[in-house]
């Protein structure tokens, strides 16, 4: 289904070891990207730093 609006922020997110079946696609309005990155912001903000980071180190 996509979103009733003439212009959406369009994130794909994908799977590429699944094929390009494995996708999710979002539409989100400026006011739902705007409010996904501020969600984005907090979490990374409340969690110890580099706990997300490319270069953590698994299992440690």
């Amino acid at each position: 289904m996509h979103a009733p609006y003439a212009h959406t922020v369009n994130i794909d997110i994908l799977n590429p070891a699944l094929g390009p079946s494995a996708r999710v696609a979002l539409e989100l309005t400026e006011e739902s990207a705007l409010a996904l990155a501020n969600a984005i912001h907090a979490a990374l903000a409340a969690a110890p730093a580099g706990i997300a980071s490319v270069n953590q180190k698994v299992g440690a």
